[in-house]
């Protein structure tokens, strides 16, 4: 499989040969248990929310709801060699600008050890906060006694090993691989380098499904429902904070209002002075009242509107806005089917010759609405319900060794996956397929 990644200036590109060992078993339930309870959660989540100053009082002492669950991981660890191109850029500004020159020798890497590399492989939860609490498997991993808890508890998998590889291999498995090739380069000599191609074959790729120990915390503030997570190991908590409106507003004034007040100032006497060829002593009350107070104080408010907002409404539009400028100018940066067979091996030629035959075209995509059987003004329930029934009828498990119904499974996944996400249902609707997330 072949990558491409595309900078201001030039083409890069990655390519990766998997020899897969998969580690998973379809009946056992293997993670790693909590190591505190519901109460010492509880005091983990009030300190990290008590610590942000900015917050309004009244969030601080919100009553929140705490739930335990396992969320289901692919696990990937990935041993190989890894070549990359590099530029480094030379000259100086001062003496007629910086040029990137090619380096003579390409970088080599011949132990790569990327170990832990988890990917949360569902979508009930913000994959931001799921980064944020850092899920890693420091410990060995243990049976889930699943007949001892409630099934609840428990998330099933709704991602598939291969997307969630696809999911790993953009977000860390590339960085990873880039900042060995930099850090070996800039022991030598601390130039600013940048990578350009980069070839990585993995000698043996190790799987596993596992599933992780996290506390959901749910709470409603205001008229909306907001939700935190927090590592069941570790502690860490990730969510959305609350600004307080009036703190925001009045740290703006106490900046921006001395600011305003002297600018105003200077600028009418100026004004008097350029007409008139004398200085006028301007009163600063009369500018304090009569213009900047209102004026300031109007622009506070917008301000401490707009902070108090943003984490929980602008925030899911600026990430949307971002995905569509970077798959517009990136647009080959995912996995790019029409590669060059003779750099491959025939064994991973045949395998991408199978999946060839089953995928959709690139230009049009599948479609999600016709995948689960319903219109295109269908209700999340109704999304839901016809999820629920496609995958009771098309499991894997009922269909053994069946590859034509696994690789329809996989859609139906995806297109629960989207269509139950109100940003992507309406990008897919909007764009199409080539602009939905983690295809």
């Amino acid at each position: 499989m072949q990558r491409l990644l595309k900078h201001s200036c030039r083409w890069s590109t990655l390519f990766y040969h998997r020899a897969f060992i998969h580690d998973s078993s379809s009946t056992a339930r293997m993670g790693v248990p909590f190591t505190f309870d519901d109460s010492k959660a509880l005091d983990h989540f009030n300190r990290w929310r008590r610590s942000f100053w900015l917050a309004p009082g009244d969030w601080k002492t919100t009553s929140v709801t705490l739930t335990r669950r396992y969320l289901p991981c692919w696990s990937f660890s990935l041993k190989g060699s890894a070549y990359a191109e590099a530029y480094v850029k030379r000259g100086s500004w001062l003496l007629g600008g910086t040029e990137w020159h090619a380096l003579g020798d390409p970088v080599t890497l011949p132990n790569v050890d990327l170990s832990d590399i988890n990917v949360y492989a569902a979508h009930n939860y913000d994959r931001q906060h799921i980064v944020e609490i850092d899920m890693k498997i420091d410990d060995t991993l243990q049976s889930i006694d699943v007949s001892s808890l409630n099934n609840d508890i428990i998330d099933e998998w709704t991602i598939d090993r291969d997307t969630a590889f696809e999911i790993g291999w953009d977000l860390v498995i590339v960085n990873e691989i880039q900042n060995l090739s930099i850090k070996k380069l800039t022991e030598h000599k601390k130039d600013e380098y940048r990578i350009t191609s980069i070839r990585f074959r993995t000698e043996n790729e190790i799987q596993k499904l596992v599933y992780f120990p996290v506390y959901i915390v749910d709470y409603q503030y205001g008229n909306r429902q907001f939700q935190c997570l927090i590592n069941g190991r570790t502690g860490k908590v990730a969510g959305s904070r609350q600004f307080s409106r009036l703190k925001i507003t009045a740290i703006v004034m106490g900046v921006i209002y001395p600011a305003c007040i002297m600018s105003l100032i200077s600028i009418v006497t100026f004004v008097i002075y350029a007409f008139t060829h004398r200085f006028v002593a301007i009163p600063i009350a009369l500018l304090t009242i009569g213009l900047t107070l209102p004026v300031v104080t109007m622009s506070s408010l917008v301000i401490g509107r707009y902070a108090r907002d943003y984490s929980h409404l602008y925030r899911g539009k600026r990430d949307i806005r971002e995905w569509l400028d970077f798959k517009k100018q990136n647009p080959n940066f995912f996995t790019d089917k029409h590669f060059d067979a003779r750099q491959t091996s025939e064994t991973f030629t045949r395998q991408r010759t199978q999946e060839t035959k089953s995928s959709y075209s690139l230009e049009v995509g599948p479609d999600f609405y016709q995948i689960l059987g319903i219109n295109r003004v269908a209700s999340n329930t109704d999304i839901k319900q016809a999820y629920l029934l496609k995958v009771k009828e098309f499991h894997p498990d009922r269909n053994v060794g069946n590859k034509e119904i696994e690789e329809k499974f996989k859609l139906i996944n995806q297109a629960y996956a989207i269509l139950s996400n109100p940003e992507q249902r309406q990008l897919f609707d909007t764009y199409g397929y080539e602009h939905v997330k983690y295809k």
